[in-house]
């Protein structure tokens, strides 16, 4: 199997290419967005667009928005359901990674969904997110226009049933998956799993104490591996 890895601005696509690609949103998503909204997402800010083929059958895309200048927000990730176990997002996120980090970008960061959509939740998605190197982030940024400043701690629910408050990590330990230190609500701090974690939740003045979408963030290192590109694409023979 040979992949196509392409990253192109949104405003290069025509709508037919787009609907050409959306094909697979029902396999991640309730419904499709058409070109001319996805291009309101976001404030109308730039848009790039990450796919994936199969020759000429599509088996991922997500959208990217450039974030505070040094941070690529990723949203909409789909891998259609036949694709899904085959290295599909592991390949997508590495070239993402290379991608991002020649032009100087420091993290990518994207969000666990709370929505219950094919067997997929919350957990699953923080899990599967976990593996690709993305951590739970202790602050919940508004992302409105993705230049916001609005952020607010985040509280997440374990499989004991308690309800704490992440303070930091992830701490790797030898021998461990990365662990977390909380704090609950009589001010005892400790360690957790990703395993342990169920679901994520915040505080608002205005919406009071609510389910979220999980914020996770991946760190870049500095000096990435270069790959060699011809305008944005990139292949990746699968044995």
């Amino acid at each position: 199997m040979v992949w196509t890895h392409r990253i192109k601005s949104l405003h290069e696509f025509n709508e037919d290419e787009y609907s050409n690609l959306t094909t697979i949103y029902p396999d991640c998503f309730n419904g499709i967005i058409t070109l001319q909204e996805t291009k309101l997402l976001g404030d109308g800010g730039p848009i790039e667009v990450m796919s994936m083929q199969n020759n000429s059958e599509y088996i991922f895309m997500c959208l990217l928005h450039r974030y505070k200048g040094n941070n690529i927000y990723i949203s909409d990730v789909c891998v259609p359901k036949k694709w899904r176990g085959k290295g599909v997002m592991e390949s997508a996120f590495k070239y993402i990674a290379d991608y991002y980090g020649k032009k100087g970008t420091y993290f990518l960061t994207l969000t666990a969904s709370n929505e219950r959509i094919q067997n997929l939740n919350q957990k699953k998605r923080m899990k599967i997110f976990n593996k690709h190197d993305f951590y739970l982030s202790p602050t919940h940024i508004a992302i409105s226009g993705y230049g916001s400043d609005d952020s607010s701690p985040i509280s997440v629910s374990l499989t004991n049933g308690k309800q704490v408050n992440i303070k930091s990590g992830p701490l790797r330990e030898e021998g461990f998956a990365s662990k977390y230190i909380v704090r609950d609500s009589d001010g005892n701090e400790f360690k957790v799993s990703m395993d342990e974690i169920e679901a994520c939740f915040t505080k608002s003045t205005i919406f009071g104490h609510s389910q979220v979408h999980c914020p996770m963030k991946k760190t870049l290192k500095k000096g990435g591996k270069r790959i060699n590109t011809r305008k944005g694409v990139f292949r990746h023979t699968v044995q």
